[in-house]
């Protein structure tokens, strides 16, 4: 598992280092902009960077997508060091790399954009105070936990529309268009299912039923992909 790991970072890490590049440019624009009293160049390398925070984690998910259909479409790619791999050990490697990676973006974002508050905090009117408080927290612990949770169901259904796609059309062309076309049709099911279900779940419990549904959903995808994987395409 480590070794697959350290291959999936392996085959990212030039893109994570040329986007950490870029961050770091846009932030010294800002702070030149800043000591140099220039809200030009203050206000550019702001945009550029909050442009970046978001073009990042959506390109770390759509290269980890086509890198991970270029990969199962080539048997060989994970045979490492000779060994085969199961697809649990394969997609879990996939699926932490994606996470570390965006998790890591954002953190770093995040943290850069406190420190250019208190850089210019308390020197500009505009500026909203923070205040923080229990419920404020809990709200926002809540709120990126279940965020957190329906990004892992997204990347488990397209991961899982992939293996499907790379099953039933195993010498077609076009794998990418192919994978969006099953993704909707999974989608429509998935959605299809989850408000059967639903109406027969009081509004008390919604809550609860969307955190149970998301997390079999994950687990679901998760197992028929790697199954899948073992029995009908040759790793």
């Amino acid at each position: 598992m480590l070794k697959l790991l350290k291959h999936e970072f392996q085959k990212q890490f030039s893109r994570l280092i040329g986007l950490l590049i870029l961050l770091v440019i846009s932030e010294g624009m800002f702070v030149i902009g800043y000591y140099g009293h220039n809200d030009q160049v203050m206000g550019r390398g702001l945009a550029i960077f909050a442009f970046l925070t978001i073009f990042g984690c959506i390109s770390i998910g759509i290269d980890s997508i086509l890198t991970m259909i270029n990969d199962l479409s080539n048997n060989h790619n994970y045979m490492l060091f000779m060994t085969p791999n199961s697809g649990y050990k394969i997609l879990g490697a996939k699926v932490l790399e994606n996470l570390i990676s965006t998790l890591g973006l954002i953190v770093i974002c995040v943290l850069t954009m406190i420190g250019d508050y208190f850089l210019v905090g308390g020197k500009s009117q505009y500026l909203i105070n923070l205040h923080i408080n229990t419920a404020s927290t809990a709200s926002i612990v809540h709120s990126f936990s279940y965020g957190l949770m329906i990004w892992l169901a997204l990347v488990a259904l397209i991961i899982l529309s992939i293996v499907l796609s790379l099953t039933l059309f195993k010498d077609a062309h076009h794998n990418f268009l192919l994978s969006l076309l099953v993704f909707i049709g999974l989608s429509i099911l998935m959605s299809t299912i989850y408000n059967t279900i639903g109406r027969y779940i009081p509004s008390s419990g919604d809550n609860i039923y969307n955190v149970i549904y998301t997390i079999i959903m994950i687990v679901g995808c998760y197992v028929t992909s790697a199954t899948l994987m073992d029995h009908q395409l040759s790793l």
